[in-house]
């Protein structure tokens, strides 16, 4: 069909569209930027290296070799696409096998090779082994790939004296080697098995490039911390195995169940029909791999319905399946304590995501966060929403979110939940939290023998003196420009600048005196940090600590300490920006009737022919369908929600065995102390210098 010939004068017509477009749809771009994109990164491929320790102290802590267990496993893991190399380092570094993909027959080939390497070298050079994984996976590098650097070691840095010395070299390792990785997105993640182990300096390797750092008291665990390592690398789709058995629904292409088990024990599969799969059975779409702690079995095409395992000797197996339909989420190995974190999670068809608001209403996603460093019950259970509230931006987007906070450093684990009509679908995500970067506390000011100082003679009443102290997190190490402020509000909202003094020479710890306060009173106390890097500008607070200061021993004299008024915002009118706006769209109004009036050139639109819909509308009902064939059975973790929202207490048979619930949405959360505004940290509209005078400290 054809439209009619307009009457347009081309260049202007033209500036109109471009300046309707940027009126237009500069609102909707914000809008879509508030949502934080959420692509499927379970299709990324990966590029792995294995970086072995094989100095002769292996031969004691491990003499069964069942760290190569664990290295089996991860290869076992690994897809086509992925690619893999090795490398052994003792007194200097060697690749074992280059980076290249892993062939259909070859990861028995590589295992073999894992199994021969020696293990009597005589030093442990960790950081020669750390560099020559950077260069392999520099020198390969894929842009569609994620690179990561599994290090398994059991002792300390110990270097040829000839080489260099230990601290120099492990000076070097984390001030310039680990920085520059960082920056290239290659993450370390360490395994050790040992006490001897020097397991500050693994675990800071691993934080410093956002990666995890897994022990295991001895070796013949080491292959759980690669299953950990695993679905934290890969975040697989994945069903857990218990007694009750499992279900795959029609989706699934193929499933690989990674099975713990005793060593004299035997695995048996039952299918859906009854039928017995084993070790023994032969078929050409089971490949089934057993070792001393574990079986890892693939089935193509698997039979869709109930299974169920014979011999499954731990909770912790699992079974990982290959489909279309994937729960994608975004979380990060590693969050920092104290600050709220957004989880978001949606649902792929393949490449695509599903964005069918009907879907928002017929789906129940939930998650679960549980300590694995320590006993403990689960921390948080909640629904997450797509509801445009509670941490999520955009409703009925297919995006569902949820704000995430732990104020407690250490390991945990993520579950997450998507129960559907029809199939559900489930991740579980290893991940840290670290420190704050900035963190504050108060501690007995101590004398220049480091003995603690008493409260002054005759002055029984007032306690010993207080330092404050600032401690930064090596975070910082690769950030230029780094700027420490610490910040004290009194009762009147009157704003104090204490002065810093730098102690010892990394510039990491920072020491103010409570005697800077010029009166008794109380305080809120906060610290402040903002650095540069090549890519970012870092700005991060503190926690913030009420202070009760009651002066003892001599005060701070000093002209560092400035005050100044705290005074609240002016609100701006509303009526002068929509006057503008007003303005603004009268001016395009006229001046695009102005245009259309004086265009004298002819220029014809046609308008294309569009093909039918009727195909696309009845795949929307398809999905519609069956969403509706079947109820959401909500499992235990949703029935407890609902229960307590009903405020019906649990039958007694379920509380015994459930974890503790999460709080209701309606419980009012525990009150937390007003944070110093973040903007306070600077003093705007300050004379030059004046930095200084509020009590910063740059390192």
């Amino acid at each position: 069909m054809r439209s009619r010939l307009l009457q347009f004068s081309p260049v202007p017509v033209l500036w109109t569209i471009l300046l309707l477009a940027l009126c237009l749809g500069a609102p909707g771009a914000a809008l879509r930027a508030e949502q934080r994109e959420l692509k499927g990164d379970t299709t990324e491929k990966l590029d792995a290296v294995l970086l072995l320790d094989t100095s002769g102290s292996m031969l004691q802590t491990d003499p069964n070799k069942l760290r190569n267990e664990g290295a089996k496993l991860f290869i076992e893991s690994l897809k086509p696409g992925d690619r893999l190399a090795v490398v052994e380092f003792s007194s200097d570094a060697k690749v074992v096998r280059p980076l290249a993909e892993i062939g259909a027959d070859e990861s028995s080939q590589i295992v073999d090779q894992i199994n021969n390497l020696k293990t009597e070298g005589i030093y442990t050079d960790i950081s020669s082994g750390v560099k020559l994984a950077h260069r392999v996976l520099s020198e390969n590098a894929r842009d569609e790939a994620r690179r990561v650097v599994i290090l398994l070691s059991d002792g300390k840095m110990d270097p040829n004296p000839a080489l260099g010395l230990s601290q120099a070299l492990t000076k070097d390792l984390l001030e310039s080697v680990l920085p520059e990785m960082k920056s290239e997105n290659i993450r370390i993640h360490t395994l050790y098995f040992s006490e001897l182990a020097d397991k500050e300096l693994l675990s800071e390797v691993a934080s410093m490039t956002e990666g995890l750092n897994f022990f295991t008291p001895t070796s013949d665990q080491i292959h759980e911390s690669y299953t950990s390592l695993f679905l934290a690398v890969k975040k697989p789709q994945i069903v857990p195995l218990t007694s009750k058995g499992m279900h795959l629904d029609e989706s699934v292409q193929e499933a690989t169940f990674y099975i713990n088990r005793d060593a004299a024990s035997d695995i048996t599969l039952v299918a859906p029909d009854g039928a017995l799969i084993t070790s023994a059975t032969h078929d050409e779409n089971i490949r089934w791999f057993r070792s001393q702690k574990f079986d890892v079995v693939t089935l193509l095409h698997p039979r869709f319905g109930d299974w169920q395992i014979q011999g499954l000797a731990s909770q912790d197996s699992f079974a990982t399946v290959l489909t279309n339909l994937k729960l994608v989420s975004d979380w990060s190995n590693t969050i920092f304590a104290g600050n709220p974190t957004l989880l978001q999670a949606r649902l792929y068809d393949d490449q695509k995501p599903v964005v069918l608001p009907e879907m928002t209403g017929a789906a129940q996603y939930a998650f679960q966060i549980s300590p694995t460093d320590r006993i403990s019950e689960p921390l948080i259970r909640d629904f997450m929403a797509d509801d445009g509230e509670h941490g999520d931006k955009i409703a009925r987007d297919g995006i569902f979110s949820a704000e995430v906070k732990l104020d407690e450093p250490g390991e945990y684990k993520l579950t997450l939940l998507l129960k559907a009509p029809t199939f559900e679908r489930t991740q579980q995500i290893p991940f840290r939290v670290k420190p704050r970067i900035v963190t504050l506390e108060v501690q007995n000011a101590t004398d220049e023998h480091g003995e603690v100082e008493a409260a002054a003679e005759g002055d029984q009443e007032h306690a010993a003196p207080k330092n404050f102290i600032v401690t930064l997190s090596p975070e910082v190490t690769g950030y230029s420009k780094v700027n420490v402020k610490l910040m004290a509000i009194d009762a009147e909202r009157t704003r104090f600048g204490l002065p810093l003094t730098k102690l010892g020479d990394k510039g990491y710890v920072f020491r103010a005196s409570a005697n800077a306060l010029p009166k008794e009173g109380e305080y809120r106390i906060q610290a402040f940090l903002t650095a540069d890097s090549k890519k970012k500008q870092l700005k991060e607070e503190s926690n913030l600590i009420e202070f009760h200061h009651t002066p003892s021993g001599a005060p701070v004299h000093t002209e560092i300490v400035t005050v100044e008024e705290v005074k609240p915002p002016k609100e701006m009118p509303w009526w002068p920006f929509a006057l503008l706006l007003l303005l603004i769209d009268g001016g395009i109004g006229f001046a695009l009737v102005q245009v259309l009036q004086k265009s004298q050139v002819q220029m014809s639109f046609s308008l294309p022919e569009f093909g039918s819909l009727d195909g696309f509308e009845r795949e929307i009902e398809e999905l519609r369908g069956r969403a509706a064939l079947v109820e959401i059975d909500l499992n235990e973790l949703l029935q407890a929600k609902e229960r307590i929202k009903k405020d019906e207490p649990a039958p007694a048979a379920e509380a015994q065995s459930q974890p503790a619930p999460a709080p209701t949405e309606n419980a009012a959360p525990p009150e937390e102390p007003p944070a110093v505004p973040a903007d306070e940290s600077t003093a705007e509209g300050a004379e030059p210098g004046q930095n200084d005078a509020e009590g910063s400290a740059e390192s």
